[in-house]
């Protein structure tokens, strides 16, 4: 390998940070994601992990997948009122034991996540479907 072709691969303390900022962007990843994403960093450029840093992001902002640990079965976005968050809504999560449990939603621009509150919990299923229902008819429509 001569001068020039060593110095257009990236350097590894590069390959970290490019790995880094996407797994970031893509939310909690497990070991075997962490290094497609690496080997992407090691084939990319700035400009491409900017792109699919952005792309990874726009996906998680469309709905959460997880709330405290449970995940979302169901998901419903609603409105802007002032004072509150733009990107908000009510998400249903199960809890694992045929129970479910409701949440006001609201995306964290600092940490990008999802965040819940207001959770209402170990419900069977209608109950938590009218619990949503009611909560994102009582807000404001998008």
């Amino acid at each position: 390998m001569n001068d020039h072709e060593a110095s257009a691969e990236p350097q590894p303390d590069l390959i970290d940070v490019c790995t880094r900022r996407l797994a970031k962007a893509a939310g909690a990843v497990d070991e075997p994601t962490r290094q497609a994403l690496a080997e992407v960093a090691r084939m990319c450029g700035p400009d491409t992990i900017d792109a699919l840093a952005t792309l990874l992001l726009g996906v998680r902002m469309n709905g959460p997948d997880r709330l405290a640990g449970c995940p979302v079965v169901a998901f419903v976005r609603y409105g802007v009122a002032e004072g509150v968050p733009p990107v908000r809504g009510a998400a249903i999560t199960a809890d694992g034991a045929g129970r479910y449990n409701v949440h006001t939603v609201f995306w964290h621009e600092n940490t990008a996540r999802w965040d819940g509150t207001n959770g209402r919990y170990g419900v069977t299923w209608d109950v938590a479907g009218n619990e949503m229902a009611r909560r994102s008819d009582a807000d404001v429509a998008p």
